[in-house]
């Protein structure tokens, strides 16, 4: 018999902050622990899918692809979503069943920034969320 592993476990410490607000550096050019916080807690909710982190927020060596990014413009929203519903599941005492528990979560999280926030996730979020779901991997 295995042990039960919960989100409360599994995702414990992260989305820890009360407010993220999607900035990738400080002014003198280095990450801050507000963004290593979020970008592990990002990195750990999609299943370890986000590997750049800095692309995400427009840190490109190519200097045509940094000229048309176009950065996600609600990251503290979304922040927030992610935030709140790990936490409900943590007090519900979900468990951890994998990548299927990774795309639960980003959905539910999408459902509450639609609804409270009347935003629309980012346009990575959805093939991200489509992967985990085609898994079928226990914990």
């Amino acid at each position: 018999m295995t042990d039960r592993i919960l989100v409360k476990d599994k995702l414990n410490g992260l989305f820890s902050q009360a407010f993220y607000d999607g900035s990738y550096h400080d002014s003198t050019g280095f990450r801050t622990a507000a963004s290593e916080e979020a970008a592990l807690s990002f990195y750990e909710l999609t299943g370890h899918r986000l590997s750049n982190w800095c692309q995400l927020h427009g840190d490109f060596k190519d200097a045509t692809k940094r000229a048309i990014f176009e950065p996600y413009p609600h990251w503290s929203e979304l922040y927030d979503s992610c935030r709140r519903i790990v936490q409900s599941h943590s007090e519900l005492k979900t468990e951890w069943w994998g990548e299927v528990t990774a795309a639960k979560l980003m959905g539910d999280a999408m459902t509450v920034l639609r609804e409270r926030h009347h935003m629309q996730v980012p346009k990575w979020w959805l093939p991200i969320m489509r992967q985990l779901r085609e898994k079928k991997e226990v914990r």
